[in-house]
């Protein structure tokens, strides 16, 4: 048998690489994926060395420091019932004379 002279161009009726380029992929499958491997990884960066020691301070340092932090947070809200009375004790012994000279 002989070759033809130039080869034939046009693709075999059955060829695998025309067939396979679009697969069907579910795209909001993928997404959600990404989305959960994100948010894993944020997770991780958050937990990471959330419990080392700052530079300077012993541990007993470290954990006395939460407790006073934690008392703050208690008598917050009693140090600012007592500021309040003081303020209202101010403004009633001020007197507002509106004849009075301004300073300039």
């Amino acid at each position: 048998m002989t070759q033809p002279a130039f080869p034939s161009l046009t693709p075999h009726v059955s060829e695998q690489h025309w067939f396979s380029v679009d697969k069907p992929c579910d795209d909001e499958l993928e997404l959600t994926t990404m989305e959960r491997e994100h948010q894993q990884w944020l997770t991780s960066i958050a937990e990471k060395d959330k419990d080392l020691i700052p530079i300077g301070k012993t541990a007993a340092e470290n954990f006395e420091d939460e407790e006073e932090d934690e008392e703050d947070d208690d008598n917050d809200d009693d140090e600012s019932e007592s500021n309040e009375e003081d303020d209202e004790e101010l403004d009633a012994e001020m007197n507002y004379d509106q004849d009075a000279e301004m300073f300039h």
